[in-house]
């Protein structure tokens, strides 16, 4: 975690915000535009053009947001503290007590924070569980997730989640390769994604845009 003080790039006019609700069976999910800030106070924010804006952004509503700068990931999580409509329609976010990064330049695995799900599968394929999860971190073939099931190794599961240049993965196949306990009541567990998976493409891609960006 970093506070905002030690990272001058943690916000720029402009920046897209990927938005998804913080409880981690939400599905509404926005990209909106960052419009200005005042530090420890809000976050000023363009709202979507939906027309149930205000009930979706309703005043302490909690939402993950993630956004790519200067090739790095960031992440936050943060709550509505007020919408306007007049003259433009407007979102303040609470500004967030620290913000997640990692340039990713010198690292093939990056630190991140990604409310997310997998469903651990039978032999046959059918889904026998869902789990709820939030990934720490992420590489081309794998991540890491902290959820309060009890995984084993060996099971074969479909890892979804949103990654922060908003690109959707679903259902990634894969197996958990290792599982240690992470604190009261949680577990840290090691997934390496299927190598041929369709769905690797846009966890390739985003690693191809970022490291791009870095350079």
């Amino acid at each position: 975690m970093v506070n905002r003080n030690e990272d001058a790039e943690g916000f720029s006019v402009g920046v897209h915000l990927h938005l998804q609700t913080a409880v981690a069976t939400g599905k509404d999910r926005f990209d909106i535009t960052i419009r200005g800030w005042e530090e420890g106070k809000f976050v000023l924010a363009d709202m979507p053009d939906e027309k149930k804006s205000a009930e979706i952004f309703r005043i302490g509503s909690e939402w993950v947001a993630r956004y790519i700068l200067s090739g790095k990931a960031f992440g936050f999580k943060t709550h509505v503290i007020k919408i306007q409509f007049d003259p433009k329609p407007l979102v303040f976010f609470r500004y967030p007590e620290s913000i997640e990064a990692l340039t990713i330049r010198k690292y093939k695995r990056i630190n991140i924070f990604l409310i997310g799900s997998i469903e651990r599968t039978a032999k046959d394929g059918t889904v026998q569980d869902k789990v709820e999860c939030v990934i720490r971190d992420l590489s081309r073939g794998g991540c890491l997730i902290d959820t309060r099931t009890n995984l084993s190794a060996g099971d074969k599961v479909l890892a979804s989640f949103v990654l922060p240049n908003g690109a959707s993965v679903d259902k990634m196949p894969g197996e958990v390769r290792n599982v240690r306990a992470s604190g009261d009541d949680h577990f840290a567990g090691g997934i390496m994604f299927s190598e041929h998976a369709e769905q690797k493409r846009a966890v390739d891609t985003f690693f191809d845009t970022v490291v791009n960006e870095a350079l």
